[in-house]
């Protein structure tokens, strides 16, 4: 090669093709990371479908939307009434039912299991609370002490808002 020849090839040639190098090492470096710390390739997704009750299906969407089901799960919820749902599972009907079941209450085990459903546990474990309040008349307060006995066998009180003393577990 002599020195006119070198002189032919145009600079712009000559940093493309180096950006060209840069880009290729930059996608071979990212590819390679990728693949060792396994990210983001699933061999089969899992698909997990969850009836939940309507007062916190919302909040379970809001969580798989925010990635709580994993990179490998496709997690799907609908807003299920507990009542016809626990029937639904006393007497299934034909096709897929979800694989889990979130009701209001771990009360509606046991209804699922007397209407039926003996798969279903009696006992389980809850995810969430909510406060609960006791209203009663003046006079029916009065008749169990109050005021001068405000608490008389009633759990200890606790003021606030719902949203703000409601906890999920």
């Amino acid at each position: 090669m002599n020195w006119r020849s070198l002189q032919t090839v145009r600079p712009p040639v000559l940093w493309l093709s180096a950006l060209l190098v840069v880009v290729i090492a930059a996608w071979a470096s990212v590819t390679w990371i990728n693949s060792a710390l396994g990210s983001g390739r699933c061999a089969q997704r899992t698909v997990l479908d969850v009836a939940a009750a309507p007062a916190i299906a919302a909040t379970l969407s809001d969580l798989v939307a925010d990635g709580a089901g994993g990179q490998c799960a496709d997690v799907r919820v609908s807003a299920k009434d507990s009542s016809s749902f626990a029937d639904a599972l006393a007497n299934p009907p034909p096709g897929e039912q979800p694989q889990v079941w979130i009701p209001e209450s771990t009360f509606w085990l046991g209804r699922a299991q007397a209407r039926g459903a003996f798969e279903v546990p009696a006992a389980g474990t809850s995810v969430a609370s909510t406060p609960v309040v006791v209203a009663l008349t003046e006079g029916a307060a009065g008749q169990l002490g109050w005021p001068a006995q405000p608490n008389t066998g009633l759990p200890a009180k606790r003021a606030g808002s719902p949203a703000a003393s409601a906890s999920v577990r």
